[in-house]
């Protein structure tokens, strides 16, 4: 519910319904306006730093004198995977959900 909808309701209520409804509005505004702020932008921060860890980690468990008793074929796999991993990414990252991302914050 948003606060212009608690605003309407209280026009119509009664005398406790009215107390329940600032009360209501009261912590709706607190949560829209602080809880962001303090708890919600360091969580999407962590997330993020989280998210790039991540693949550090995976490219730093990459044993490399395992992988070359394999051949050639398993390198040049991951390194066709990367060229058209990385771009595809960041078109899309950058021009198809760019709106979704102007949204989050």
């Amino acid at each position: 519910m948003s606060l212009r909808e608690l605003g309407a309701l209280s026009s119509v209520a009664d005398g406790e319904q009215r107390w329940a409804l600032k009360q209501l509005f009261r912590d709706s505004d607190w949560f829209e306006s602080r809880l962001s702020a303090l708890a919600i932008a360091p969580i999407k921060s962590l997330r993020s730093w989280a998210f790039v860890l991540c693949f550090l980690c995976i490219g730093l468990s990459t044993r490399f004198k395992e992988l070359s008793t394999f051949g050639l074929r398993p390198f040049w796999a991951f390194t066709l995977g990367v060229l058209v991993n990385v771009p595809l990414g960041w078109v899309l990252t950058t021009r198809i959900f760019a709106q979704y991302w102007r949204a989050l914050r």
